[in-house]
């Protein structure tokens, strides 16, 4: 079973993603909310309890919320947006839209495990075995008054909260997040997030300044068996691992940090660098859902770049022995193999 997922589940979703990328229309938006739905559809249950009015699936509301996050909306005007557009109405199986209100509920009620999963199955669709991953944390503001009344208040400091992910740099895909309340320093969430990403065996882990600690190069070293490619802070005095840093350290290899800086440049701009919610359990649910959105939004890129690349058309209805398979992996993102009875050609 797989993060709670029968397999029989999840090679369905495997199948789904393998078969409808290459069949993307020009429509970012619509394809996003088509994805977003169907994967939930095999992660989420069909309604919140057997006693609700089973008018909107979940699946439906996490597309439409999902859209809500990807066009920086409030919840009033996404349902707006719904209301006007039939095509994005039928992406989701929509008869009518719901109300704000509707919408609001659904996200309070969320759990957080449901992102989890929609993202370990994205991950899933990838064969990681990346050579490097890089460890960054980033904040996401939500200061909701307006600044005229902030200044008023006297009200200098505005709150955030720290968003802490490791990526895998071959495909820029973020293998793991951790969101608390700020002011949070990145060092003591390194190790909880190395935990997580142990399982991908790295070579190189990468991460900046903020990472110069014994105990973090020492669980990179030992227990992950990988090399740590932190620069130090200052001439280190103790430490075995501090004190080698000089003749492991990889210069080019430590260059490809900024990958995990660009992911985070990316995911706000995409996704706005400020959170809505006004309950810190909400800001932290609204950011970890962002990650998820994010790795959606990332495959979509390379599966589009790659359709555009190799000009894939449409499998000719009235041809039964051409076969299509999608498979990526790390060193070529994306290897599209299409065979026939008379000839076999690779198109990387």
């Amino acid at each position: 079973m797989f993060f709670g997922i029968e397999p029989e589940k999840e090679q369905s979703v495997i199948e789904y993603l393998k078969k409808g990328y290459h069949n993307l229309s020009d429509n970012h938006q619509t394809n996003f909310l088509s994805v977003v739905y169907n994967i939930s559809k095999y992660v989420l249950p069909k309604y919140s309890n057997k006693y609700s009015k089973h008018k909107y699936t979940l699946p439906q509301l996490m597309g439409i919320f999902s859209h809500k996050i990807r066009l920086k909306l409030t919840y009033k005007e996404t349902i707006d947006d719904f209301k006007s557009s039939s095509e994005k109405r039928k992406a989701l199986n929509l008869k009518d839209t719901p109300d704000a209100s509707t919408l609001q509920r659904f996200f309070k009620k969320s759990k957080t495990e449901w992102f989890n999963k929609i993202s370990d199955i994205i991950l899933s669709f990838y064969d990681l075995k990346p050579k490097i991953i890089a460890l960054d944390g980033t904040g996401y503001t939500h200061e909701q008054g307006d600044i005229y009344y902030r200044k008023r208040a006297n009200k200098k400091r505005i709150g955030y909260t720290k968003n802490h992910i490791s990526i895998e740099t071959d495909n820029q895909l973020i293998l793991y997040g951790q969101s608390l309340k700020g002011l949070k320093h990145d060092s003591p969430q390194a190790i909880p997030n190395l935990k997580m990403i142990k399982k991908y065996k790295p070579e190189f882990v990468v991460a900046d300044k903020g990472y110069d600690a014994e105990k973090i190069r020492k669980f990179i070293m030992e227990d992950m068996n990988s090399l740590a490619i932190i620069p130090v802070k200052k001439n280190p005095q103790t430490g075995k691992y501090r004190l080698s840093n000089y003749s492991i350290f990889r210069p080019k290899i430590y260059g490809m940090r900024n990958l995990v800086e660009t992911v985070n440049s990316v995911q706000k701009r995409i996704f706005s660098g400020k959170n809505t919610s006004r309950s810190t359990t909400l800001r932290n649910k609204e950011t970890k859902i962002k990650n998820m959105l994010y790795n959606i939004y990332r495959t979509l890129i390379i599966i589009e770049k790659s359709n555009k690349n190799n000009k894939i058309k449409p499998k000719n209805k009235t041809d039964n022995t051409t076969q299509t398979k999608i498979e990526i992996n790390n060193e070529t993102n994306i290897m599209l193999n299409i065979t026939n009875k008379k000839q076999q050609n690779t198109i990387i």
